[in-house]
């Protein structure tokens, strides 16, 4: 199921996935495959993702396998709020110590179901005005 108008050209998914691969590319697929018309950037480093979020007017999620310490320390957490995005960190585990619903963490596996569960939990947190 699509999302609605949310990913016009203005509004885009970044994913920065450092030393994965395999699943930076399976998520790009993902993404094509359950919403066509999302504007899906990947990024492999931090770096490239913190200038993509800086030139970007609004960005709907930041989407990462980082740690959220090193994501809020490069001053890239507060730049996607900035830009009413959300950050979704996929991890082996549940993060319990960030109760911010702009943080939004999912288990890592490797199947459609992540993409659908990303894009209900971005939902659910809130959408962007506009």
């Amino acid at each position: 199921m699509a999302t609605p108008a949310n990913t016009d050209l203005s509004t885009g998914i970044i994913v920065i996935i450092e030393r994965d691969i395999v699943i930076a590319n399976d998520l790009m697929e993902m993404f094509q495959e359950h919403d066509p018309q999302a504007r899906v950037r990947l990024c492999r480093t931090m770096a490239q993702g913190l200038g993509l979020v800086g030139e970007a007017e609004r960005v709907r999620a930041l989407i990462t396998n980082l740690p959220p310490e090193q994501i809020k320390a490069a001053g890239l957490a507060e730049l996607v709020f900035q830009r009413g995005g959300h950050i979704v960190v996929v991890s082996g585990r549940e993060e319990p110590s960030e109760d911010d619903p702009r943080w939004i963490f999912v288990q890592r596996f490797l199947t459609s179901a992540l993409i659908a569960t990303i894009l209900r939990s971005i939902d659910a947190a809130g959408r962007l005005p506009g």
